[in-house]
């Protein structure tokens, strides 16, 4: 089951955050909660990336997911430094591909090539989230 995507910029600012199949006490936070949770979530991320680099032994190792028994965060950081995270059922096995797809085929493609779109702002590109809708509501564990 899929619950949420967010993006963040490579300044650490989240410019984009959805949520699918969670109830409705999570969807209806203020403003300044979401901001609060994002600034977290893109620290942990940063803590995350650092430790599972200095940890490995293999040069250019990257942090890829982080697992809970409630929930798999999967993380996909493109070359110009944005942040993509998914957050999903614990059980969702390895869906990088699926990152880096939403990253070059409707990133790209939708905000990057839009000259109306700012892309370090805010994306409020409606076919942006129409196509990833779309794209994400046909994997096989969007709402199982």
């Amino acid at each position: 089951m899929l619950y949420s995507c967010c993006i963040f910029n490579r300044s650490g600012d989240y410019i984009f955050y959805r949520e699918w199949n969670t109830s409705d006490k999570y969807k209806k936070q203020s403003e300044s909660k979401l901001k609060s949770q994002m600034k977290l979530m893109y620290g942990f991320l940063f803590s995350m990336k650092r430790f599972a680099e200095g940890i490995s032994p293999k040069p250019n190792s990257q942090f890829q997911s982080f697992k809970t028994n409630n929930y798999k965060l999967h993380f996909f950081e493109s070359p110009t430094g944005l942040k993509f995270i998914l957050m999903t059922d614990p059980n969702v096995g390895n869906i990088e591909n699926i990152l880096q797809e939403i990253y070059s085929k409707l990133y790209v493609e939708l905000v990057v090539f839009n000259p109306v779109e700012k892309t370090q702002d805010l994306i409020t590109n409606t076919l942006f989230v129409k196509h990833l809708d779309k794209y994400l509501s046909q994997l096989p564990w969007f709402s199982n």
